[in-house]
């Protein structure tokens, strides 16, 4: 301490006493020559932060041990707190807090840090370190001084006391590497195609960091394609890395079907060239092909003529030209002639997604003839008959509806991707649900089948001329080709199946191709083919069992769990006189020389116990 200060400090507390004022002890000021500690009422003029202390100190200014520092590199700040109004000193009587920043502090990602960032000093003497993260160039610092609250004491960064100032210079890092990040999208329609679900351009993402991990900023990056054969380009060639050390270009898709990939390189401050390369990118049509477009039901024949709220579930399935699956997304449309099924579905997952239909209202074959539909009728083989087919009243066949906008099918003879003049294709008219099955729209004066516009003439437009597709060359569309999608479309038919049911069984021997209905049959001497019907005439439903009782003396096998809608539904290309019905096939043996007896058929529908018994076969 100043000799002189001591000296005055002692002349006036002398006089105070002399004079008989002062107050008491506890209201003096003392202080300790050897520490400088202040105790008692001291208060603090104007307080400052620079650098040094008393005749040494440099307002505004920070100690900064090493300005010139590497990339990544670590130096060491100091400063001081003084009071103004007493020659500089440091100031040990009250806590201050110090908050440094810089600029390659702020940029987010940060590029620099100080430890700690906030110094809370009671001895008038601050130290803190910064370290480069990605900082190069001139990096300005700056500390800024608050008063401190609270317990534990922090900033009070209401109002700035004082300010104090320094730079370092940052070394530009060296390229540690160059990253892949990410693909906006993994696959990419054909350019030039509408395509909500498929887009046909995708931003590709790449990171370049410093050999200390560090995001390098302001690094060029340039950019290439692993392969041209799809025909697509790149928005740019080259890019410099931001503030994240991230870059980007954008892949554009062309007209051929491929897979591709983007390079990305970077040059070391030595001149190496480093590089790294997106993961694949899929470049397809993205619109389903007639040819590969398909729907199916879970339960074909379900247990829904007299009972409402069965369900089933409609899967549709579909791929483009290439049989790629049509992307995530994708809205199929769905209609059905009877009963209840949403408006549509979107794909989620390998080109399909799945909708429940679920019986309800008036099922076909009792729809009120005013409406002059086709619901009540079915085009089937006509009973007795393996090649005659015709239009007839049928009870419980429902038609259901899948269809989406896509391209008609084409055979690509050059493998160029491309519909050309000279290429074989197919037409399709516009989508109608085939209500009775005959292959053909019904329209005629007094039965009507409903078709969905594509072209919104208001009447049922039949196959064009010209390919109906995106993918044709440029010769080809010249032609008129390609001016035209279509609704690619497939239905499923269900039979509902009585599950309260009179079950009827009919007796059939085949001598050739000959088949004859019996009423009674010699074991041994011919497979029995036994057809099982509702009261409808069809099948009864999946998972109803068949079994047989015979008489003693006989043996037999056959019967079984009438499975999903393959024990002769709608097929007509099988020679069974009833293919309507469920179709077992029995083999009768004769163990001895027992009289005749019968072979009864026992029919039980599983859900529900109904257990009936058929119109018996006699057995000799």
């Amino acid at each position: 301490m100043n000799s002189i200060k001591i000296v005055l400090i002692s002349l006036l507390a002398l006089i105070m006493v002399a004079c008989g004022g002062g107050g008491s002890p506890s209201d003096q000021t003392s202080v300790d020559e050897e520490t400088e500690t202040i105790t008692g009422a001291v208060t603090v003029g104007t307080p400052n932060i620079g650098r040094g202390s008393a005749d040494s100190f440099e307002g505004n200014l920070l100690t900064i041990q090493t300005t010139e520092l590497s990339a990544g590199g670590i130096t060491n700040i100091t400063a001081s707190v003084v009071d103004i109004t007493k020659n500089d000193s440091l100031i040990s009587s009250k806590s201050y807090a110090v908050v440094f920043s810089s600029n390659c502090e702020g940029k987010v990602p940060t590029k620099a840090s100080f430890t700690p960032k906030t110094v809370i000093t009671t001895t008038g003497e601050v130290v803190t370190s910064y370290n480069a993260l990605g900082c190069s160039g001139d990096d300005a610092i700056k500390a800024t001084l608050f008063e401190v609250t609270g317990s534990p004491a922090v900033a009070d960064t209401g109002t700035t006391l004082a300010l104090a100032n320094g730079s370092v210079t940052v070394a530009s890092a060296e390229v540690g590497s160059v990253g892949f990040i990410g693909n906006e999208n993994e696959e990419l329609g054909f350019a030039g195609i509408g395509n909500g679900a498929l887009q046909a351009t995708s931003i590709v993402s790449f990171s370049v960091k410093d050999n200390f991990g560090n995001a390098l900023e302001g690094k060029e990056v340039t950019f290439s394609l692993s392969s041209t054969s799809a025909g697509a380009s790149l928005s740019s060639v080259s890019g410099i890395t931001n503030a994240e050390g991230t870059v980007t270009t954008t892949v554009n898709a062309g007209t051929t079907h491929g897979l591709l990939s983007v390079v990305a390189s970077t040059i070391t401050n030595s001149g190496l060239v480093i590089e790294t390369a997106s993961t694949p990118i899929s470049v397809a049509t993205g619109i389903a092909s007639s040819e590969n477009f398909a729907v199916t039901a879970s339960v074909i024949n379900p247990a829904a003529y007299d009972l409402s709220g069965t369900t089933v579930d409609i899967t549709v399935r579909g791929a483009d030209h290439f049989n790629n699956p049509i992307p995530v997304g994708t809205t199929i449309n769905f209609t059905a002639e009877s009963g209840i099924i949403p408006s549509k579905c979107v794909t989620t997952a390998a080109g399909g997604c799945t909708v429940q239909w679920t019986s309800s209202g008036v099922r076909p074959g009792q729809v009120d003839p005013i409406y002059e539909t086709t619901k009540n009728d079915e085009y089937l083989p006509d009973v007795g008959s393996v090649t005659t087919m015709s239009v007839q009243p049928v009870n419980g066949f429902v038609t259901i509806l899948a269809y989406t906008l896509g391209e008609g099918g084409f055979n690509d003879e050059n493998s160029n991707g491309v519909f050309d003049i000279g290429e074989s294709y197919k037409t399709h008219p516009e989508a109608f649900r085939d209500d009775n099955g005959n292959g053909i729209y019904d329209d005629s004066a007094t039965k009507h089948e409903e078709f969905f516009e594509l072209d919104s003439s208001e009447s049922y437009t039949s196959a064009p001329t010209k390919y109906q597709g995106v993918l044709c060359s440029e010769a080809a569309k010249n032609e008129g080709h390609c001016e035209n999608l279509m609704h690619v479309n497939d239905s499923v038919k269900l039979v509902l199946s009585q599950a309260f049911s009179n079950y009827s069984a009919r007796y059939f021997t085949q001598v050739g191709n000959t088949f004859t209905e019996v009423a009674s049959v010699t074991a041994g001497t011919a497979t029995v083919y036994v057809v099982i019907t509702d009261d409808n005439g069809n099948t009864p439903p999946a998972l109803t069992k068949v079994g047989f009782t015979i008489g003693t003396g006989y043996t037999f096998t056959g019967g079984g769990e009438i499975v999903n809608g393959l024990n002769g539904i709608f097929r007509s290309d099988i020679s069974h006189p009833m293919n309507r019905g469920a179709v077992f096939a029995v083999n009768l043996i004769k163990t001895g020389t027992p009289a005749p007896t019968q072979l009864i058929p026992f029919i039980e529908y599983e859900p529900t116990k109904n257990a009936q018994t058929g119109t018996p076969l006699t057995v000799n």
